[in-house]
């Protein structure tokens, strides 16, 4: 891949100017909001790296004879900056729902790029939040705030407010096989570093109907009509925990498969 780009002189003059022009602090100011979308140095930053991305995609075009990897390589050197490009934007976002759904339809342009551009034919798994991988998660109604973790959510996900999962749906439709993974007791560590304990579950939560003390996890494929004892998951509304708040949903309209761990664990560090 750097070989690639190195031979083409006037790319590699190209991004040492705007390296120098952009400051070895760019990044930093740009997440201090000091450096705004709207302004020169704003916009000449997300221009230069959609530009950037278009000359990476011309140079893997033209070097046909490299090797798979190399090719691969490119291709993430291309997507990595369009990724950057954003960052103005997605910093510079007043809204809480605007930079989540801004985030979420980024995450999904990337994986559809993995899917179909990196590694086409080929198996792909993604881990990531449930609230990240239900299928129509902006349905998804708000029942009890515990927190102020998401109180600006008011009652409801805000409806322009697409989650990853809702564009995957869209892509892929049943070539995807959606995994909600809960937890019904123990404890568990925030991205954040937080160390907090499991809420016990409501009985009417997808934790508190699936949970068994007596093994490690259960699972539950959603796509079969019954769990063998008549309750309809497909249908029958539930609850969902996320974070420390419950989630009124519809658990096969989010998910092909639901996962409970019975006792959480914080990992050794």
């Amino acid at each position: 891949m750097y070989r690639a780009i190195e031979s083409d002189s006037a790319l590699v003059r190209d991004y040492m100017n705007a390296h120098k022009r952009f400051g070895p602090d760019i990044y930093d100011r740009i997440n201090r909001r000091e450096v705004r979308r709207n302004s020169p140095l704003g916009k000449e930053f997300e221009a230069f790296h959609a530009s950037l991305a278009e000359k990476i995609e011309r140079i893997r075009r033209q070097h046909t004879d490299t090797t798979a990897s190399d090719q691969r390589d490119l291709l993430f050197g291309a997507q990595l900056a369009r990724n950057i490009a954003v960052l103005p934007r997605y910093c510079g976002e007043r809204w809480p729902f605007a930079a989540v759904s801004l985030r979420d339809s980024l995450m999904a342009e990337n994986l559809m790029h993995l899917i179909d551009r990196q590694y086409p034919g080929e198996k792909v798994v993604i881990w990531a939040h449930n609230i990240h991988i239900g299928r129509s998660w902006s349905d998804a109604k708000l029942s009890d705030i515990h927190t102020q973790e998401f109180a600006w959510a008011t009652n409801r996900l805000d409806r322009a407010t697409r989650m990853m999962g809702e564009y995957l749906d869209e892509r892929y439709g049943d070539a995807e096989y959606a995994i909600g993974l809960y937890m019904a007791s123990g404890s568990y560590e925030t991205i954040k570093g937080e160390k907090l304990r499991v809420r016990p579950p409501r009985r009417d939560s997808v934790e508190y109907l699936l949970r068994d003390p007596q093994t490690a996890a259960v699972y539950l494929d959603l796509t079969r009509t019954t769990d063998g004892s008549g309750y309809d998951w497909k249908r029958a509304s539930s609850r969902g925990q996320v974070g420390s708040n419950w989630y009124s949903i519809v658990p096969g309209d989010q998910f092909d498969g639901l996962i409970v761990v019975s006792r959480a664990t914080i990992p050794l560090q």
